[in-house]
């Protein structure tokens, strides 16, 4: 087949055969390749064009493919304005032109972003994958898409789609918008959230119109608002010299993302030239460990716990201490009984992070605002914000930490400002649970709930 009509590409069309040449220059694939990255991309962009089809099978003409890089471009170009002034006719149309220059567009791309040197030709591509790996390696955001869509769909040979995936949510992060695509086509997981972070992109670097087709793709509707990761990082590649669009910047990104810094705290932080301060709050426990699978295993009460009482508590409060209710769960009674509960949460909590920390032992250091404080050293040493923190002997902790533990266990004031730093940390996602043989009096004032056994009886109590 072959189209000789007079194609009218939109501006979105335009980009989507851009990135399609810039990604066929760094491959150099046959035919059957060619074709499969292209209706990959037109998938991606959310496309289903008659005029995009016809723009692909112009390229694949031989005086478009003889195109191979820039130098061999400017000849042809040349070629055609060499016959224009002679009066004969242009070995191209008004549409083969059209495409070839998008072509040139393509592969100025490519040397723009640093992935490939201006007179590489492709060649099935060894050296130039080297490079872009080089490249990815050194987080160069084009580089990384580009190497995310390969090992997505294993146009070059490789396949890994978890290594894929792993790079372009990484892009989408810095507001890449082909990272954005790639994500919301290849990561299905907070698919609505990446939307948002598109819409936002999108409306701050004038490409509403490219919203508008993945809004149609995806059937979404607009957010009712932009999203402030995304707005604050638009603000800051606006603003501050250090942040490359180009090149992603982890330290930066896990600053930008946590989900226990507030905005404010974030906007002070990264707006700031302190690069110390910068990579000591970037060491601290800032993210969920949202990939960790955890299942409560119910029926180790039952193996563990007879009493019918204290079973029925216990499954209540493991279930509750991971729902919104904001109470600080203790179990008293004698030692023999501490034991046996202690042993039947771990049993039941085994596919969490589970921390013991015996109060008795804890000092003023343990306790202290700072990276140090033993909470949330745990959470940074684990990397997961989702830790149980099991407190045994709570009613034998000295007098000198009672009042500042409580805002730590207690479920409604748990933003810790660290003082060294003057940050606020969000620790309220860890949950805690006390085994004591009698409440403190120090802690009447805490939201606790109690489950006592005195003597023979089980029963509720407390506070």
């Amino acid at each position: 087949m072959r189209y000789n009509g007079c194609m009218k590409l939109g501006l979105i069309e335009k980009q989507c055969l851009k990135t399609y040449f810039m990604c066929d220059r760094l491959c150099g694939a046959d035919k059957r390749g060619r074709k499969k990255l292209f209706d990959t991309l037109k998938d991606i962009y959310g496309l289903e064009s008659s005029e995009l089809e016809a723009a692909f099978l112009v390229s694949e003409r031989e005086n478009i493919l003889a195109a191979v890089n820039l130098e061999a471009y400017e000849r042809i170009r040349r070629l055609v304005e060499f016959s224009n002034l002679s009066g004969v006719e242009s070995p191209l149309n008004a549409d083969e032109l059209e495409v070839l220059d998008l072509k040139a567009d393509g592969m100025r791309s490519a040397i723009e972003k640093e992935l490939v040197h201006k007179d590489a030709i492709p060649a099935g591509g060894l050296s130039l994958l080297n490079r872009l790996k080089i490249r990815a390696k050194e987080e160069n955001i084009h580089a990384l898409n580009a190497m995310g869509l390969f090992l997505l769909t294993g146009i070059f040979g490789e396949k890994d789609e978890k290594a894929g995936q792993w790079m372009i949510r990484k892009t989408a992060k810095w507001n890449s918008i082909e990272g954005l695509l790639l994500t919301l086509k290849y990561y299905e997981p907070k698919r609505e959230k990446y939307l948002a972070r598109l819409y936002t992109v999108c409306y701050q670097v004038a490409e509403e119109a490219l919203w508008q087709v993945v809004r149609k793709k995806y059937n979404a509707k607009a957010p009712k608002e932009f999203d402030d990761e995304a707005l604050l990082l638009e603000k800051l590649f606006s603003a501050h010299e250090s942040f490359d669009r180009n090149k992603y910047m982890s330290t930066h990104v896990r600053i930008l993302s946590s989900t226990f810094l507030s905005l404010e705290d974030k906007k002070r932080i990264l707006f700031s030239k302190n690069t110390e301060i910068l990579s000591r709050i970037s060491d601290l426990p800032l993210h969920y460990d949202v990939e960790k699978s955890r299942v409560l295993d119910a029926q180790c009460v039952d193996q563990h716990i007879s009493d019918p009482a204290l079973n029925a508590y216990m499954k209540r409060i493991l279930a509750d201490s991971f729902d919104a209710r904001k109470i600080f769960p203790i179990i008293t009674g004698n030692q023999e009984l501490l034991k046996s509960v202690k042993a039947t949460l771990l049993d039941a909590l085994k596919t969490f992070t589970v921390e013991v920390i015996n109060a008795q032992y804890l000092n003023e250091r343990d306790l202290d605002k700072s990276a140090d404080n033993i909470f949330i050293s745990r959470i940074t040493y684990n990397k997961d914000t989702r830790t149980v923190f099991i407190i045994e002997n709570l009613d034998k902790l000295g007098n000198f930490a009672a009042a500042v533990i409580g805002e730590f266990l207690d479920p409604n004031y748990r933003k810790i400002r660290l003082a060294p730093m003057n940050v606020t940390i969000d620790i309220s996602s860890c949950r805690f649970i006390g085994l004591a043989t009698s409440v403190p009096m120090w802690m009447t004032d805490l939201p606790i709930e109690q489950f006592a056994k005195a003597s023979q009886k089980a029963g509720f109590g407390g506070e």
